[in-house]
C-alpha cells in the first residue's frame, strides 16, 4: 500500500480528489504497480474520466480550467 499526501491550498473538492489521483497514479507507474484498482466515492469525477477516455475533449467535461488542466494529466 502506499499513500499520498500534501496542500494544495483553496480549492474545490474535485480538484483535489483529481490531484490525489493523478498522483496515486504517477507514483503506481513510478514504483511498477500494475495491474492498479483505484476505488472512490467521487461520481462526478468518475463520470468527467469517462467521457474524456471516449474520446470528448476536457473543454466539453469539465468547466473549470482547473479541472481541464487535472483531467488533461490523467488522459495521458
Amino acid at each position: 500500500m502506499l499513500v499520498y499526501y500534501g496542500s494544495m491550498g483553496w480549492d474545490t473538492n474535485n480538484s483535489a480528489e483529481l490531484e490525489g489521483l493523478w498522483h496515486g497514479m504517477q507514483l503506481a507507474q513510478l514504483h511498477n504497480f500494475f495491474p492498479i484498482e483505484i476505488e472512490g466515492d467521487f461520481q462526478i469525477i468518475i463520470n468527467m474520466i469517462s467521457k474524456i477516455l471516449s474520446g470528448s475533449l476536457s473543454s466539453r467535461v469539465a468547466d473549470s480550467w482547473r479541472l481541464m488542466v487535472r483531467l488533461e494529466l490523467i488522459a495521458e
